[in-house]
């Protein structure tokens, strides 16, 4: 039975468009509430490095699944950064976390 909101194709699956829109809303949604943490990493503020780990991986796996790659190409440095500064090691996560911030805003804010 083939179902109406993935197609198959060889190697990959595509989302139709009423689905991939419902996801990038929720995407938004999940955006809105983590950009403030991650506006404050990129501001070097003092955060909660396990819940804006959290927050970078999240929206990095997400972003990834509703077909924005940029986004997740940066969460996922954000997220390697926040690990080292876990571990102690001395990193400044500042630049990507503004890169991944600028990014974001684009799909919440519209563009800068």
């Amino acid at each position: 039975m083939k179902s109406a909101a993935v197609t198959p194709v060889p190697d990959r699956w595509v989302l139709s468009e009423d689905l991939r829109h419902s996801l990038l809303e929720v995407f938004r949604s999940e955006v809105t509430d983590r950009l403030p943490r991650l506006r404050a990493l990129a501001n070097g503020a003092d955060v909660d490095l396990d819940v804006v780990g959290r927050d970078a991986h999240t929206l990095g796996s997400s972003s990834w699944i509703v077909g924005l790659p940029e986004p997740s190409v940066a969460a996922g440095e954000v997220e390697r950064l926040v690990a080292r500064l876990r571990a102690g090691e001395a990193v400044d996560v500042r630049v990507a976390a503004t890169e991944l911030v600028r990014l974001l805003s684009a799909l919440v804010d519209g563009p800068a």
